[in-house]
């Protein structure tokens, strides 16, 4: 915390500060061998303080009050102020006989409560979640390229116009055609893409808007949901430890085993993972 008070306010502070120096001979120190004010400290602190012996408490850091703002807003809001104990903090340049500051310190104290609720409420969605099985029902809000999804949202149907091409990427594939010659072939085709499919509807579009990528390609070949199967967990996140949405390793991945029908046979499906493996 950096203050801009002007020098008359800062020289006024480091004159107060050196009278502080010259009383502490008189002084109490709860810290431990470490250094640090810790749990038994603290509670002797508050013991002092409720005796009437302490009137003022200089501190290394406002964190010897607590871990975070909420636990230190305890004792700075709602104690002390009660007991008229004046605190300093060295570190934040912190006074609680300044109003700036005391604002200061709310701001922090509501900013740390703001993230622990999010914390709370996202560790809520996720224990919910689990409990009803929503994860594997969401699993089908991303329907493959070749598939509809059925009316309950929670099966795949086959797309009859669409899975014949879809077929045909995964017997090129499994021929040894590259990636980039299907991709030019599909074009040539004037197939939509996916997303021009999902778009317009349209099975396929002017030549001259064909898409498709040796990316969209990948994407397909790399989907177990044409052998049948479900795959849930490829993006994880979890808000309240922090941790942002990211994709997963194939490995962290839950696949569910024939859960409609496949557009590959599982034997093939076998076969193309095997050379996908070899780099092929």
């Amino acid at each position: 915390m950096k203050w801009d008070r002007g020098e008359t306010i800062k020289k006024q502070d480091k004159a107060y500060f050196c009278l502080l120096k010259e009383k502490l001979e008189s002084s109490k120190d709860y810290k431990d061998y470490k250094n640090y004010i810790g749990k038994e400290g603290l509670e002797a602190l508050l013991q002092d303080v409720l005796s009437g012996e302490i009137h003022e408490i200089h501190a290394d850091s406002l964190f010897s009050f607590g871990s975070d703002f909420s636990e230190i807003g305890y004792y700075l809001e709602r104690l002390l102020p009660k007991l008229n104990v004046r605190v300093f903090a060295s570190e934040e340049n912190y006074d609680s006989a300044r109003t700036e500051d005391r604002e200061w310190l709310k701001e922090q104290i509501l900013s740390e409560q703001k993230k622990q609720y999010a914390r709370e409420h996202s560790r809520k969605l996720q224990e919910a979640k689990a409990k009803r099985g929503e994860d594997e029902e969401r699993g089908l809000a991303k329907v493959p390229y070749g598939y509809l999804r059925s009316e309950d949202g929670k099966r795949l149907l086959l797309d009859e116009e669409v899975a014949p091409y879809v077929r045909m990427i995964f017997q090129w594939a499994l021929l040894g055609v590259s990636r980039q010659e299907t991709a030019s072939r599909l074009n040539l085709l004037g197939l939509a893409t996916p997303g021009q499919r999902k778009k317009t509807g349209q099975l396929h579009v002017a030549l001259n808007e064909t898409k498709w990528t040796v990316g969209a390609v990948q994407k397909i070949l790399s989907n177990p949901a044409y052998s049948g199967d479900l795959v849930r967990g490829k993006l994880k996140q979890s808000l309240y430890q922090g941790i942002r949405q990211h994709p997963t390793k194939p490995e962290e991945w839950r696949v569910l085993k024939q859960q409609h029908v496949p557009m590959l046979a599982r034997d093939d499906w076998e076969e193309w993972k095997q050379k996908q493996s070899e780099g092929r």
